[in-house]
């Protein structure tokens, strides 16, 4: 918990934020006092006593509690399905088959909403527009993102006469059908952004599916916003394609924190490492994550057996991480990377361990 809502809670000071958070979910605009006032202190400072207390009421359990429940079980819980590690088979680049033995797992936990809303929940913004491409509907519910560009997007999909997608997002039938939809990620500025598509496991038919967008921005200015481009393509290379603008907003904050050689950007909902000194013939690889907490507990962020992130990309000496599920950044003890160095001259393995 931040010290600002320890104080608050404490019946100190109540952000601004925090009070028109909790006038607009009342659907207030401002507050109208009546033009007969008292002149009896006492009886003032009770009403001031009374208002307060209904902010923080309102403010921490109508307005906090429930506000997102659905965006957070979805993005940051349950909502997307769990994968076992597996064995499978991964056709490269030449065409090669190439068997991976022990395909990494992803571990899904149901997130605290309680510290999840504290944590993030005034970052979260509903955007709630729609467009439609023929028979296809497809509408941005809410938003997130941190400082690095980390991020999630929900966003429905229907389509009355079937959108031809099966549970897991693949399509129906052995066949790609005659039209289907897709969509790309880019800057108000066109830079293209990475993104990864999770399908919500509760509420799909035939008619209907809801998607997590995982993003990872990583070159996104604090001043650009988001573009999500929707299309219908047909088998003779036709297309329609419509927009959705999501503006820039207020991101969650992150933390910094150096050791040799690398910088650290965290927040409750991704990861931004950067490595010092990196050439153009270089690169790294992660072969493991971890966060730990002081209650002794760890997040295993990413190891050979197991992948708990949304979404990875990476450019230069840059690595992005979105994760799965909401971290208490006030209650860590410790960050743990380990990284293979790839160079012309040398490979190598380097652990980087950051006592915050």
């Amino acid at each position: 918990m931040y010290s600002s809502e320890r104080i608050m809670m404490a019946f100190g000071g109540i952000s601004d934020r925090k009070i028109e958070n909790t006038a607009r979910a009342l659907g207030y605009c401002s507050i109208q006092y009546p033009k007969q006032r008292t002149t009896i202190r006492t009886h003032k400072v009770l009403i001031i006593a009374a208002t307060l207390a209904l902010i923080l009421a309102l403010g921490i359990t109508a307005y906090a509690l429930g506000a997102h429940s659905e965006f957070f079980h979805n993005v940051f819980g349950t909502g997307v399905s769990e994968q076992e590690a597996k064995t499978v088979n991964i056709t490269d680049s030449n065409g090669n088959t190439v068997k991976t033995e022990n395909y990494p797992s992803q571990e899904r936990v149901e997130a605290d909403e309680e510290q999840a809303e504290l944590l993030i929940g005034e970052y979260v913004s509903a955007v709630n527009q729609s467009v439609r491409i023929g028979d296809y509907k497809f509408t941005v519910r809410d938003v997130v993102f941190d400082a690095s560009g980390n991020g999630a997007v929900t966003v429905d999909l229907d389509n009355s006469n079937g959108h031809g997608l099966k549970a897991d997002g693949s399509f129906e039938g052995d066949a790609v059908p005659f039209t289907w939809s897709g969509y790309s990620v880019w800057s108000t500025g066109g830079t293209p952004i990475a993104s990864r598509d999770y399908v919500i496991s509760e509420g799909y038919s035939n008619t209907h599916i809801t998607f997590v967008y995982s993003i990872t921005a990583g070159a996104l200015a604090s001043d650009e916003g988001i573009i999500l481009r929707f299309g219908v393509y047909s088998k003779d290379d036709s297309r329609e394609e419509a927009e959705i603008i999501i503006p820039a907003a207020e991101r969650i904050p992150a933390h910094e924190y150096y050791t040799d050689g690398l910088k650290v950007m965290l927040s409750p909902v991704g990861m931004a490492l950067s490595f010092d000194n990196m050439r153009n013939d270089e690169e790294y690889i992660i072969n493991e994550v971890t966060i730990s907490y002081t209650d002794g507990n760890c997040y295993r962020v990413a190891d050979e057996n197991e992948a708990n992130y949304m979404n990875a990309a990476g450019g230069g000496e840059n690595i992005h991480l979105t994760f799965n599920r909401i971290v208490d950044t006030d209650s860590i003890d410790s960050i743990s990377v380990v990284i293979t160095h790839i160079g012309d001259q040398r490979t190598s393995e380097e652990t980087y361990s950051i006592l915050t």
